[in-house]
């Protein structure tokens, strides 16, 4: 018998080695070591897995028995768990396709199609020396899927998220920066803030200059880039206050991006490049989309088996992120001069600079969350006040009134807004906007 239970930890060291070793080989051969970050929970898995099975040499029989049924019996759980989330999504309608399934299937049938990439990879590197702001210009683009559907949208002339003919027109109401939550994760064109603005007002134009990935320092490269081109009344900086601050201490180590900051004359003329642009994209497109069909476009048996439903839910559902990470002190500093020269520069441009805050899903989702420290919204909002620009805080002129925040969220989770939440943003913004200038205009 203590034979056979030798066996059995042989069995469990061989099967532990063995997927040790098939990761290596997927890590390190397959991908050279370029998806290192990706692979390096599984290294965690298959080295905590083989030290069990060493550790079993020396246990009773009864321990590894004992072991062996918890092990299982857990492993039976999680799939059945896994198989539940997959049945519940089929009932409520939601496409459980990848975004580069979908961009497969849609290739079919048409050539024009591309995928959103962050900003963050589209350049500004010695292969790539063009930093784009935007996505290929004139594609059908792919999004992504928060609400059972995947959003997809038509990229004007620059790349950008509009009908492109509204850089025809004269007269331009509004133009927004900002990132995923400007842009329209993850709804149709007509339901984002400027899709729902453009059906509010009575003539103008809206332009939507917004890009998931982007922070502070993008979006005011992106005004200096794209500002001048028309004559804009207002501009919207809407700051999202999930990842706006993390996402400027990672941009203040990129050095075409703190070219915007440290030199007033530096641009790349990106308007007059989109030829170039969409080239470059086309190459980095190219590169990116070989290399997620090899790691992402599996089939649904080996999703099921690698538990996909179960591993996004606990991620988007069960773990909060780290929201008291110190920030460096340069972060808000930076901030607050960032936030002052996109002032001047929609000053100089004769165009009105409004202040937008939208608030996270964790605000409402968790009671100990709900104060003024939350994510720095006090030194935000302090900041921003000090400036002497219009606040439209949507926590306060909004989620604190309505009776239910969380509706306002794809099936109540931590994602971006849903469709009604980004219809409701919008009137708010909108009506303040309105007050705000009935006010100044009484004042005079």
């Amino acid at each position: 018998m203590k034979k056979n239970i030798k066996s059995i930890s042989l069995i469990l060291l061989t099967i532990s080695a063995f997927f040790f070793f098939y990761t290596f080989y997927e890590s390190e051969i397959k991908y050279e070591g370029k998806e290192h970050s990706y692979y390096i929970k599984y290294y965690l898995i298959c080295s905590i897995l083989i030290a069990c099975s060493v550790v079993s040499f020396f246990l009773k029989k009864e321990a590894i028995i004992n072991i062996l049924v918890l092990f299982f019996s857990t492993l039976f759980a999680l799939y059945l768990i896994n198989g539940y989330l997959i049945f519940k999504k089929k009932r409520i309608n939601f496409d459980n396709r990848t975004k580069f399934q979908i961009y497969q299937d849609l290739k079919k049938f048409e050539n024009n199609i591309a995928v959103s990439m962050y900003p963050q990879s589209h350049g500004g590197d010695d292969n790539y020396p063009l930093y784009s702001l935007s996505s290929r210009s004139n594609k059908k683009t792919i999004h992504c899927n928060e609400n059972g559907y995947f959003s997809i949208h038509h990229t004007d002339r620059y790349g950008f998220n509009n009908p492109d003919f509204e850089w025809e027109k004269n007269k331009i109401e509004f133009l927004l920066v900002g990132d995923s939550f400007t842009q329209g994760a993850c709804v149709n064109e007509t339901d984002t803030i400027s899709g729902n603005l453009r059906k509010m007002i009575d003539g103008g134009g809206v332009l939507n200059l917004g890009y998931s990935g982007n922070g502070p320092l993008t979006e005011y490269a992106t005004l200096r880039e794209y500002l001048h081109i028309k004559k804009i009344k207002r501009v919207l900086w809407i700051y999202a206050e999930r990842n706006d601050l993390p996402d400027l201490t990672e941009e203040l180590e990129d050095k075409t991006l703190l070219n915007y900051l440290n030199d007033s004359t530096f641009k790349q003329r990106l308007p007059l490049r989109q030829n170039e642009i969409d080239k470059q994209l086309e190459k980095i497109f190219d590169t990116a989309i070989k290399e997620e069909f090899k790691r992402k476009h599996r089939g649904k048996i080996v999703s099921f088996i690698r538990l996909y439903n179960l591993r996004n839910f606990i991620k988007i559902r069960l773990i909060k992120p780290i929201f008291n990470k110190k920030l460096p002190n340069k972060t808000l500093e930076k901030f607050s001069e960032i936030i002052y020269l996109s002032k001047i520069l929609s000053d100089g441009n004769e165009a009105k600079f409004y202040f937008i805050y939208l608030p996270d899903y964790f605000r409402y989702n968790d009671k100990s969350y709900q104060n003024d420290e939350f994510k720095k919204y006090k030194d935000v909002i302090t900041i921003v006040n000090k400036l002497n620009i219009p606040i439209i805080d949507i926590n306060k002129d909004l989620m604190e009134k309505y009776p239910d925040p969380l509706a306002l969220f794809p099936f109540r989770t931590f994602n971006h807004y849903n469709v009604l939440g980004y219809k409701l943003i919008s009137k708010t913004i909108l009506k303040k906007i309105i007050e705000y200038e009935k006010n100044q205009k009484n004042n005079f």
